[in-house]
């Protein structure tokens, strides 16, 4: 089941990577309450909202139309994202992340815990503006890392430049913007592996993303095009990969007050 639950966690991550998430002001301004999201498989992904638009809790729907709890979300008095703990079904509680903030509501520390004990650790330091200009994560299993931020005069950010302690430089990613601000490049170089991924972002006269386009260094590429309803909710995102002869199209399912 832990298993399971990494799969479900890793498509969370690719949809936040790689969707057009409908926003908070719109999950405010259209009243939704929760956003369904079915794969091209039939799997049903569920998240809950609360009446000031952020998210409490996330889980899976099988097939019976049983619900099970994969997150959920606490906030602090000041409406701060205080904790996420996540589930299994055979202990309970598998994992447990905690967040500190200054008295600027930056945050600052957050903290892992694997039962009683932290597992890892991140720190958070800005700049005058505000801006976050270091993340450093400790961790006993995969090791330390440390994530440096730039940014332009406007405060946009440019560059991350990520090491390891044991590997060294790990990643570099450069951001581009068109006039309007929007994100139009996003560069990924792996050291590692040698790689570098480079998505394209392109948007629609309402300023929604319309497609995004990723290709690695390596030859492989993939489109995801993204389409919304009249009220500019997104609907589906339809993706198609060069190794693949589908496609494959994600729906997003909204349920209002």
């Amino acid at each position: 089941m832990k298993t399971t639950l990494i799969l479900i966690l890793g498509l969370l991550i690719f949809q936040i990577a790689y969707s057009q998430e409908i926003s908070k002001e719109e999950i405010l301004k259209h009243g939704i309450e929760t956003i369904t999201v079915v794969d091209a498989d039939g799997k049903r992904l569920i998240e809950f909202f609360n009446e000031k638009g952020v998210k409490v809790k996330a889980g899976e729907i099988e097939k019976d139309g049983t619900f099970i709890l994969n997150e959920e979300y606490l906030y602090n008095a000041s409406g701060q994202l205080d904790e996420v703990i996540r589930y299994n079904t055979e202990d309970g509680v598998h994992s447990t992340k905690k967040h500190q903030y200054n008295a600027q509501g930056q945050l600052i520390k957050a903290e892992l815990f694997d039962g009683a004990e932290v597992d890892i650790t991140w720190t958070y330091t800005y700049d005058t503006a505000g801006n976050r200009i270091k993340e450093t994560t400790k961790s006993g299993t995969s090791g330390n890392s440390v994530t440096v931020y730039q940014y332009d005069s406007n405060s946009y950010l440019t560059q991350e430049d990520k090491s390891n302690n044991t590997i060294g430089k790990e990643e570099k990613v450069n951001y581009k913007y068109n006039d309007r601000r929007q994100l139009i490049e996003k560069k990924t170089k792996d050291y590692f592996s040698g790689t570098t991924i480079t998505q394209s972002y392109e948007y629609n006269n309402e300023g929604k993303l319309k497609q995004l386009k990723d290709k690695s260094s390596n030859g492989v590429s993939m489109v995801i095009d993204y389409a919304y309803d009249e009220k500019g909710l997104l609907v589906s995102d339809t993706w198609k990969g060069s190794l693949s002869k589908e496609a494959y199209t994600t729906l997003y399912v909204v349920k209002k007050k």
